[in-house]
């Protein structure tokens, strides 16, 4: 049996393109953002404001504010993953059906989505509430601290902590 080499070529190529779109461990492509984007830059905010607290002169109201606000994210997550993870189970089950109910199905997603809509929209306005409790000369101040967090040669130029 003669192999072409076209098929072979093809055969040696498409698996290489099909790993370039695998996912992230986070369920996402690479270079996306992920679910949790805005959720990481409000923990990442928040341990530099912390860092910086004497510098910036957090006084202790709005510490109490940034540890209540990380709170209350912390809790609307865990609450609405909780309800996703319950539509998917419900969507698991209509699927499983021998007659499957495609009103029900769409149903269910819309509601998954819009759970998760609201979930991402919560996000950014707790990380807007979070720059909103320092004042104006505090947000400048911060500002300056990402020269000293970058240093001179931008990230990762060893300065870090």
């Amino acid at each position: 049996m003669k192999l072409n080499p076209i098929v072979l070529i093809l055969c040696t190529i498409c698996p290489l393109l099909l790993l370039a779109h695998v996912p992230s461990a986070h369920g996402q492509l690479p270079g996306t953002l992920g679910p949790d984007y805005i959720v990481d830059r409000f923990n990442q905010e928040r341990r530099r404001i912390i860092r910086y607290a004497e510098v910036l002169g957090l006084n202790d109201r709005q510490s109490e504010k940034i540890d209540e606000l990380s709170r209350h994210l912390e809790k609307e997550m865990v609450l609405q993953d909780a309800r996703v993870e319950v539509i998917d189970i419900d969507l698991r089950a209509e699927l499983s059906k021998d007659q499957v109910d495609m009103k029900q199905v769409r149903k269910l997603l819309a509601e998954k989505f819009e759970v998760e809509r609201k979930r991402t929209e919560g996000q950014a306005a707790a990380y807007a509430s979070l720059k909103e409790i320092l004042s104006k000369a505090q947000r400048e101040k911060l500002r300056g601290t990402q020269e000293i967090f970058r240093g001179p040669y931008g990230r990762g130029s060893g300065d870090e902590e």
